[in-house]
């Protein structure tokens, strides 16, 4: 072997562990390994009947309950044996009003895996294996067939037609979380090619095909992987029959106009909540899946392209529209009202599954361009933001495809502000919460403002025997901590959880961090969910006294905690802090650090932040200089890791238990 063969060999290896250390890092996090998600076997649940089902990924022990977007029973099958990479489950459930593709997660204690797309109705599924035909017989409006393909394997499915029959196939495959490319042919028995499709952006990456027999007869429909190099294990469910999916609604939000539902039958009226979008419901006899579309509560002024006001304009105000064939473009004149001088111009489209690419050019009085805008950063979708020239009366917006293209669902909704930010947007630590049976935990709202420096209300709907304290962000501050309580068994599900302006109609929901979400285009009403499950206790609880001012020292405070430690454990507990004060920076050595003379903290370091093995009670010492309305602290206390390291002896996942003080003002 060559000198250099031999040291490239050296570099592979190195380069290979230096992979599987970032791997290894990146599933990790804050100490812990994480659960993952990978695949779904099959990726079908039928409502109204017992399933099971396999989840396969790591560390999947941890997870102590299921759940998703639609109400669904999970239960672990005990007569299969579990394990950390894979998981036997039981699942029922009847909630139709939710069906479609809808995503699972696991939460545990301190843990949650990352999202994973199920297709969740009611339309039959039976399980099948490649490249082994089989005979279809039509019993109901919409079949269902679903397994797993790995390199140049196909699933072959015959089937009888009569002459001018409309037959559909529909793919979900991509949007099920798998690799596969899929790509359908439709045969006669003599094996002449009738028709195909490929990947279509429409559906996700999944394909469809549609087209009436030309003779009434026998008919054969393959699918395999556009490149037959199908990765291992890629599972995929192909519908047929009046498959009734990829659908839009039509306003989107409630105009003069009565809601146009395109291509589908089965989508019920759903009644916008407040704050955000949601997924509409479905009707409950009905054979839906796929993707249910997205609606949204009304602004002011909700608007169509048939019908705009002569009138004086209010912002923000929506436009809803349709490009419906090739090549047009709809422009609007907006006449402003009185001295503006910004205008953001925000465009839905694609973010609501509509195949528009859209292109958006604002031009002044003067047919001036002020802004034009093709993609964002993070979307397909534009945002243009335009300085208004002084005494501008009028403004056109106009809306087009990229390419040029039309059609009945090239849906969107302009968006128009004359504000730079909203009022507020309210942001969250983390998006998910397991809690035991009787416990309490806390959890900071933070709150970026815009131009409302007043109170804000945060408010939420727990599912079960949940409760949460009523909380407001006081006035001039940032950010509050939202109390929660267990009365009793908690039940697994999903919320959202809102800010308002007290007595205004403004309302808007809590973002939570990007989660990692196994499919191509997060659902627009993902970022503000927060996934609820069940947990064990904790190992020890924390409660603290009453809180005491010192008698020599303004600034200081003293209360005493009291540690209930349960399962026998008795090891160190290291405490730390969150405030809600609003933190004033200072300069110190070429470095921004929040100023000591005012902010608000637990006094201490080292031994004097910890409560030693066995110990049950310890005084505290807080310093806070000028209370504020309200100010606050989250204590928490963190437990003594099994096999502590000298660096980081301290588990540092998620708080084990919190407790709040609260100062007087």
């Amino acid at each position: 072997m060559s000198k250099k063969n031999t040291t490239m060999r050296i570099i592979d290896r190195q380069t290979l562990i230096g992979i599987a250390l970032i791997i290894l890092i990146g599933m990790t996090t804050n100490g812990f390994a994480q659960p993952v998600i990978s695949r779904i076997e099959p990726p079908v649940i039928t409502l109204g009947q017992k399933n099971s089902i396999k989840i396969y990924g790591s560390n999947l022990t941890q997870v102590q309950s299921w759940v998703t977007t639609c109400p669904l029973k999970f239960e672990l099958d005990k007569s299969a044996k579990s394990s950390a990479t894979v998981q036997h489950l039981i699942v029922t459930g009847d909630r139709s009003e939710c069906a479609g593709i809808n995503l699972l997660r696991g939460v545990g204690k301190n843990v949650a895996t990352n999202y994973f797309p199920v297709a969740t109705d009611a339309v039959p599924n039976r399980t099948i294996a490649p490249d082994k035909p089989v005979d279809v017989s039509r019993t109901t409006p919409v079949l269902s067939f679903s397994g797993k393909l790995s390199g140049q394997q196909k699933v072959i499915l015959n089937f009888t037609a009569k002459k001018n029959e409309l037959i559909k196939f529909e793919v979900e495959s991509v949007r099920l979380g798998s690799k596969l490319r899929p790509a359908l042919f439709l045969m006669n028995l003599k094996d002449s090619q009738m028709a195909w499709s490929q990947p279509q952006s429409r559906y996700g990456g999944d394909t469809y095909l549609g087209l009436r027999a030309p003779n009434s007869g026998k008919y054969r429909l393959v699918l395999q992987d556009q490149l037959s190099k199908a990765p291992a294990g890629s599972v995929f469910r192909i519908k047929l029959g009046d498959v009734d999916s990829s659908v839009q609604v039509f306003p989107v939000a409630k105009t003069h106009r009565k809601p146009q539902l395109l291509k589908s039958k089965s989508i019920a009226d759903t009644p916008p909540v407040a704050g955000g979008w949601q997924p509409t419901l479905v009707q409950k006899d009905s054979l839906f899946s796929g993707w249910r579309p997205s609606v949204i509560s009304r602004l002011r002024l909700e608007l169509d392209e048939l019908k705009l006001p002569r009138q004086k304009m209010t912002f923000p105000m929506a436009i809803n529209g349709v490009i419906t064939k090739p090549g047009e473009r709809d422009v609007y004149d907006i006449r402003l009202p009185g001295d503006r001088k910004f205008l953001t111009v925000k465009v839905y489209a694609a973010q609501l599954r509509s195949p528009l690419d859209a292109v958006i050019v604002v031009r002044g009085d003067k047919n001036q361009i002020l802004g034009q805008m093709d993609d964002t950063p993070n979307s397909i979708d534009p945002t243009v933001n335009v300085n208004l020239p002084a005494k501008s009366k009028t403004v056109s917006v106009e809306i087009s495809d990229l390419l040029g293209r039309g059609g009945e669902n090239f849906c969107y909704r302009i968006v128009l502000s004359d504000e730079q930010s909203p009022p507020f947007q309210i942001n969250l630590d983390s998006d998910h919460l397991a809690i035991a049976p009787g416990e309490t935990k806390s959890i900071r709202v933070q709150a970026t403002r815009g131009r409302y420096r007043g109170p804000i209300e945060i408010h939420c709907k727990f599912p079960g025997n949940l409760n949460a304290a009523k909380t407001t962000i006081p006035a001039g501050n940032d950010s509050a901590f939202l109390t929660i309580r267990s009365d009793g068994q908690t039940i697994a599900g999903f919320v959202n959880i809102y800010g308002s302006i007290p007595g205004h109609a403004y309302t808007t929901r809590a973002v939570t961090p990007k989660p990692a979400i196994n499919v191509r285009q997060q659902p627009i009403w993902m970022n503000s969910l927060v996934t609820v499950g069940t947990s064990d206790l904790p190992d020890f609880a924390m409660r603290l006294g009453p809180l005491q001012k010192s008698k020599y020292f303004d600034y200081l405070y003293t209360a005493k905690i009291t540690v209930e430690r349960r399962k026998k454990f008795d090891n160190k507990i290291r405490l730390s802090y969150l405030t809600n004060q609003k933190i004033k920076m200072v300069k110190q050595k070429n470095k921004q650090v929040p100023d000591p003379k005012s902010t608000v903290r637990l006094l201490g370091a080292g031994p004097e932040l910890e409560i030693a093995k066995g110990q049950t009670e310890k005084t505290l010492f807080f310093f806070c200089p000028k209370p504020q309305s309200a100010t606050q602290l989250l204590l928490t206390g963190r437990k003594l890791k099994l096999k502590p390291d000298a660096k980081n002896p301290f588990d540092n996942s998620p708080a084990s238990t919190t407790e709040i003080v609260t100062f007087p003002k």
